[in-house]
């Protein structure tokens, strides 16, 4: 029936705080579509492979509404194909704090996750396996 993620609508304080995030820090490509249902604003989105995350600026009448919408409660994980390391540096070259970079023991294997914060607080989980 489902079979994958199209979109994630992210509710931000300040767009423009948010798209240098994503654009200058994390490296995403962004680009701009008119609203979900053609009314409002055009919405700043940027593209993951075949995925989108969609920022909406909170405070904004966007039209269907979540009950809750706030700036800051999102954990969203992202795949590198680089090593942890260097994204950390890259980022760190930027000025960007890390928060943690922490190594899990799985049944099978290690997991490396690279921690950090967007501009309203959300937490960024970079891994590469």
């Amino acid at each position: 029936m489902l079979f994958f993620l199209d979109h994630l609508v992210l509710n931000v304080k300040k767009l423009d705080q948010s798209l240098y995030f994503y654009t200058e820090i994390l490296g995403l490509e962004l680009q701009w579509q008119k609203s979900l249902t053609g009314e409002g604003p055009d919405c700043a989105t940027i593209t993951l492979g075949a995925q989108k995350i969609i920022f909406q600026i909170y405070g904004q009448n966007y039209k269907p509404m979540p009950r809750m919408f706030l700036p800051g409660t999102l954990s969203i994980g992202l795949k590198t194909d680089l090593p942890l390391k260097d994204v950390r540096q890259i980022i760190s070259d930027k000025g960007w704090p890390v928060l943690v970079m922490p190594i899990k023991k799985h049944a099978y294997s290690e997991l490396v996750d690279l921690y950090l914060r967007d501009p309203d607080e959300n937490i960024i989980k970079i891994s590469n396996k």
